[in-house]
């Protein structure tokens, strides 16, 4: 395995939650989380991989959506929100992104505002 597929899976492993998990349940975890996968692609820098890195954060964007469904509080959702848009505009700025790496990631609606939208 070369050192960028190792960087590149270290990225996938040390990024996401656990498979128990489904999503990271709160702010802090989803902070851990983007310093875990920050850390793992500064580390394979000398001779990135595009391709393994932009797997590891599509993947990591995946399961950070869903942290919205854990926050209501307003300020949280936007420092979570202000994450996904880091990473979604690291993934638009690889080599051959396709275009669905253009389009933003949005959190995913919290337990308050899915409430009131199925009440209306």
């Amino acid at each position: 395995m070369t050192d960028n597929a190792a960087a590149g899976q270290s990225a996938k492993t040390s990024a996401q939650p656990s498979s128990q998990q489904s999503s990271y349940g709160s702010l802090a975890a989803l902070r851990d989380g983007h310093l875990a996968l920050k850390q793992s692609i500064s580390d394979a820098t000398t001779r990135p991989d595009f391709t393994e890195m932009a797997k590891s954060v599509r993947a990591f964007l995946a399961e950070a959506q869903k942290t919205g469904a854990f926050l209501d509080d307003a300020r949280e959702r936007r420092a979570a929100q202000g994450i996904l848009d880091y990473w979604s505009a690291e993934l638009a700025s690889y080599p051959d992104a396709p275009a669905e790496d253009f389009v933003p990631v949005l959190l995913a609606a919290g337990r308050r505002r899915a409430g009131r939208a199925r009440r209306r």
